[in-house]
């Protein structure tokens, strides 16, 4: 599958951000480019924009609606989970996968910034 933004700017802001764990500036820089998506890049978009509020979320102490973009964010992400436009994105699903539903804060946040990487 090729995603089309990868060489977006916006795309690669926010790849940089999620990958230093600043969830917030990546959630910002992909919405720029969803907005604009279609098909399996808005999806795939989506899902890692929801990933990111999600961990923003528990940053700021808020279970709940981490639960719920987590959730989400796996429904989105679910296609994708043996990669996507040159990521290697079996890593990161598998430690989504671990947390268990409605309990957002076993994400290791460290741990899925660094799992996004090429492959």
């Amino acid at each position: 599958m090729t995603f089309r933004a990868s060489a977006d700017p916006h795309w690669l802001r926010g790849l940089e951000a999620f990958r230093a764990g600043r969830f917030f500036e990546a959630h910002e820089e992909w919405e720029r480019l969803w907005k604009g998506a279609s098909g399996e890049d808005r999806r795939f978009l989506h899902g890692l924009i929801q990933l990111a509020a999600a961990l923003v979320h528990l940053e700021r102490g808020r279970t709940a609606p981490a639960a719920r973009l987590l959730r989400l964010s796996r429904e989105k992400l679910a296609p994708f989970r043996d990669g996507f436009g040159g990521l290697a994105l079996g890593r990161l699903w598998d430690l989504i996968e671990a947390a268990p539903d409605g309990e957002p804060e076993a994400l290791d946040a460290g741990a899925l910034a660094r799992a996004l990487s090429p492959s």
